[in-house]
C-alpha cells in the first residue's frame, strides 16, 4: 500500500511530536515571559523568550536556551508581522545552531520556535508557555 507525499509528511511530524497548531495574529502584551523544551533523537533543549518591550510591530526581546547548545541573546530588536517573529541571533549563538523560525501564537498565547542544531538532522521544535517572569536584576 503506496502512502501519498501528504500522508509521509502527517506522519513525520506526527512521529517527531510536531504539531502546526499557531493560530492568531494578535500581538503580544510585553513585558512577558515565555518557556518550554523539546527534543529530537534523545537531545533536550530548553528555550525561554523574554519579551522586553513590544509597541507597533516592533519590540526587543531576550532569547536563551540550553541544553544542546547554550544560548544566551540579550535585548534583541524584533519585528512582527501577522504571526511572523523576525530577530536576528546570529551573533550570540553557538555555529552550528541557527533560529529557523519564531512565531507569537496569539490566540493560545503561546510562542512557536523551531531552532537547527548542527549536530540533529531534524529541527527541534517547542511551543513556549506564557511563564510568570522571574524577578532578576541583570546589572
Amino acid at each position: 500500500v503506496g502512502m501519498g507525499m501528504e500522508e509521509i509528511l502527517s506522519a513525520v511530524e506526527e512521529g517527531c511530536g510536531s504539531t502546526s497548531s499557531c493560530t492568531g495574529s494578535g500581538d503580544p502584551v510585553a513585558p512577558a515571559c515565555y518557556s518550554g523544551s523539546a527534543g529530537a533523537l534523545g537531545v533536550t533543549e530548553s528555550v525561554t523568550v523574554t519579551l522586553d518591550k513590544y509597541s507597533s510591530g516592533s519590540g526587543q526581546m531576550d532569547f536563551a536556551g540550553t541544553g544542546v547548545e547554550s544560548i544566551n541573546c540579550k535585548a534583541k530588536q524584533f519585528t512582527k508581522s501577522g504571526q511572523a517573529i523576525s530577530v536576528d541571533v546570529t551573533d550570540c549563538v553557538p555555529s552550528g545552531v541557527t533560529v529557523k523560525s519564531v512565531e507569537y501564537c496569539s490566540d493560545s498565547d503561546t510562542i512557536s520556535v523551531s531552532v537547527g542544531v548542527k549536530l540533529v538532522p531534524l529541527p527541534i521544535k517547542a511551543t513556549l508557555k506564557k511563564v510568570a517572569c522571574s524577578s532578576e536584576v541583570v546589572v
